[in-house]
């Protein structure tokens, strides 16, 4: 079914694009940062990708959860500012708090433009009504499969250190962990630093380097999310996944392939979501509504996360690609080392050019001493 909505949507495009007068749509990506990150960047070109010549893809960067109204307010008539009277064909709400600051300026920005949501949890029926003409497609993390993940990778493993902030996120992300934590129980435990009784006052970055430094030979650090410190303040956490990467003695799995390409060769890997693919899902989506379809009858299709691994780390731990499931999706594979006698295609062509190129230089030389004589 998805592969005859493609199709269609692909048909309906070129006819459109095809028109006379045709012009590329306005397409307007809200992003819930206040700045460029691994993640922004892989979705936007996902998006692009999708689109083509289609569209023009602009950016806004909102901010961070921890401002204030005020900012938000002021960070609203900036938009304002410089849209002008211009309006985007449709909207990209990429993540919650782009979602909600559309939901909450509707009303007074790109009104009647379609809404089409990423990287975040499907919401409440109402928040949609909220949002007027919205559509998108949601983010499952797989954090009981990246548990599984783990135990079938290393087997003897007896700890699993969870790294998370007090966020609501955070708090589901840590309740999934422990459930998926439960088949297991008899052979290790899981702990969350700073999540624990006695130990509940949150982590802030040098704690959280004290924390990795704990994870032990046959441990691994799980990083679920750590986007706000003890204080509520916010930080960088690709930061923290390098600082966790670096000081654990154990391996380090994650929820984003985020966090597997903004530290390559650091994190082993896990089930992940991916970034790039969910910009081309909503790409996607886009498309289908420039085409003409219905916002209200549309059905996207979730994406569901992958087995990911850095085969760097994965030697470095000692851990057998044997043990790796079945469709498992690899990066930095080693270079094979070329043996003695062995001769790639490219290696014989350049060798056929250059005794070429020898030939004629030869018959070159031989043909001016003739004339010479």
């Amino acid at each position: 079914m998805q592969v005859v909505i493609k199709i269609v949507t692909l048909i309906c495009l070129l006819v459109l694009m095809a028109s006379p007068g045709f012009a590329a749509a306005e397409i307007a990506l809200l992003h819930s940062t206040p700045k460029a990150t691994v993640w922004t960047d892989e979705l936007t070109r996902g998006v692009r990708d999708a689109l083509g010549e289609a569209a023009q893809v602009s950016e806004v960067f909102l901010g961070s959860s921890m401002e204030d109204d005020e900012y938000f307010e002021n960070r609203l008539i900036q938009i304002q500012t410089t849209w002008g009277s211009s309006q985007p064909a449709v909207v990209i709400a990429d993540g919650t708090l782009a979602f909600s600051f559309m939901r909450k300026y509707r009303e007074d920005l790109f009104v009647g433009a379609p809404v089409v949501y990423c990287a975040m949890e499907r919401p409440e029926p109402e928040l949609l009504q909220q949002c007027g003409e919205c559509t998108g497609l949601p983010l499952e993390f797989g954090v009981g499969r990246t548990v599984d993940f783990i135990f079938s990778l290393r087997p003897k493993t007896t700890m699993v250190v969870g790294i998370v902030d007090g966020s609501l996120q955070g708090a589901a992300l840590r309740k999934a962990a422990e459930q998926a934590m439960e088949p297991y129980l008899d052979q290790a435990q899981i702990i969350f630093p700073g999540h624990e009784p006695g130990d509940d006052g949150g982590l802030d970055m040098e704690a959280l380097r004290d924390v990795a430094a704990s994870v032990p030979r046959y441990g691994a650090a799980l990083f679920l999310k750590f986007e706000e410190d003890r204080l509520h303040q916010s930080v960088d956490p690709m930061e923290a996944v390098l600082s966790v990467s670096l000081k654990s003695n154990g391996p380090l799995f994650v929820l984003s392939d985020e966090w597997m390409k903004g530290s390559p060769g650091r994190t082993v890997g896990g089930v992940v979501v991916s970034a790039r693919a969910q910009g081309k899902g909503v790409g996607q989506a886009v498309l289908r509504i420039l085409t003409g379809e219905a916002v209200s009858e549309m059905l996207i299709e979730p994406l569901f996360p992958q087995a990911t691994v850095d085969l760097t780390t994965l030697g470095r731990f000692g851990i057998e690609q044997s043990l790796l499931p079945v469709g498992t999706v690899v990066w930095n594979s080693p270079e094979k080392p070329v043996r003695s006698g062995d001769i790639s295609a490219t290696g014989l062509v350049a060798g056929v050019v250059v005794i070429s190129v020898l030939g004629v230089v030869f018959v070159i030389i031989r043909r001016k001493r003739k004339s010479a004589k």
